[in-house]
């Protein structure tokens, strides 16, 4: 896979900006009459439409009314799907704390074990990393078009999505949408993506199989680590479905996973600048300015330098 951050990827080509206002994914209409006929999705939607910004930036304004209408279907569709995953991230974090002396509290992914651990330590970066898209709110193109915006946010509508099949049998098979038609979305767009293309889906599914692995353990840690120390919550509360409540939970991080995001974050600014220097120093050679631009050279060389760190980041 030649990058996981679809921001280092050249300006966008004129095919790309002829088509910006037009969302990536497509639902066909017997999925979009399944998904209408789910009572929690409705219920997420009434929630949207009611909270949610429906203005749209000026790069991404609708050319009809169909186009806008798709685009906010399918960033209700982001949000239901996100949605579960912080919940699950919110109530691992809540067990870990009740479990966790006062003195440990703060590094919440110690209070599981193997996968699970994984799991929440991975949520945990995202989370703060993508904050403000996991909250779904401003215009509602920008939030469907970042999920293409690097390998991590794919990985999690991915997670989201094979997570779904086992939350809607733990919930009953009417509780939740069924998400199968997503992926199917999903691939298409990357493969007619301009930065990502055929190739790069069966490296990041792979990787997230095995966080969707850890997920369903973390849950089930989670199950066994209530019945010995249940929250105020659990006690309080009775089970509901996952989109039951539609307001975004409020997260917490540790200051492992603060630690980690600030070394991710010293990375990606090296090979930002590792790209920048290279294609510089290409550009300035107008003898192979001509074949830099039509191969692809920063694409190359940006594989050839950074593909071993990037696989080690990324696992």
């Amino acid at each position: 896979m030649h990058s996981t951050n679809r921001s280092l990827s050249y300006p966008l080509s004129s095919a790309e900006a002829s088509v910006v206002n037009r969302s990536p994914f497509t639902v066909s209409s017997t999925d979009a009459e399944r998904l209408f006929a789910c009572e929690s999705f409705q219920i997420v939607r009434k929630h949207l439409a009611k909270e949610q910004s429906h203005y749209f930036c000026a790069e991404h304004r609708p050319a009809s009314r169909e186009d806008e209408d798709a685009w906010l279907l399918h960033r209700d569709i982001t949000h239901a799907l996100i949605l579960p995953l912080l919940q699950i991230y919110r109530r691992a974090s809540d067990i870990a704390e009740v479990r966790l002396s006062p003195s440990h509290a703060i590094d919440r992914e110690t209070a599981y074990r193997g996968p699970a651990r994984d799991a929440f330590s991975w949520l945990q970066c995202f989370v703060i990393e993508e904050k403000d898209w996991c909250s779904t709110k401003g215009c509602p193109a920008c939030v469907v078009t970042n999920v293409l915006q690097s390998e991590t946010t794919i990985r999690m509508i991915i997670v989201a999505c094979r997570l779904s099949e086992h939350l809607r049998h733990e919930n009953g098979v009417d509780s939740l949408p069924k998400f199968t038609f997503w992926l199917r979305s999903l691939r298409v767009a990357m493969d007619n993506d301009s930065f990502w293309g055929p190739g790069d889906w069966e490296e990041i599914e792979s990787k997230a199989s095995t966080l969707k692995e850890g997920m369903e353990e973390l849950m089930r840690q989670c199950r066994e680590l209530e019945l010995v120390c249940p929250t105020k919550s659990s006690r309080s509360r009775p089970v509901k479905s996952p989109l039951a409540s539609t307001n975004m939970p409020s997260l917490k991080v540790s200051s492992a996973a603060v630690q980690q995001l600030l070394l991710q974050r010293e990375y990606e600014e090296w090979r930002r600048s590792m790209a920048l220097t290279y294609w510089a120093s290409q550009l300035a050679d107008s003898k192979h300015q001509s074949h830099f631009i039509k191969t692809g050279g920063l694409k190359t060389a940006c594989t050839r330098l950074l593909q071993p760190r990037l696989r080690a980041m990324t696992t």
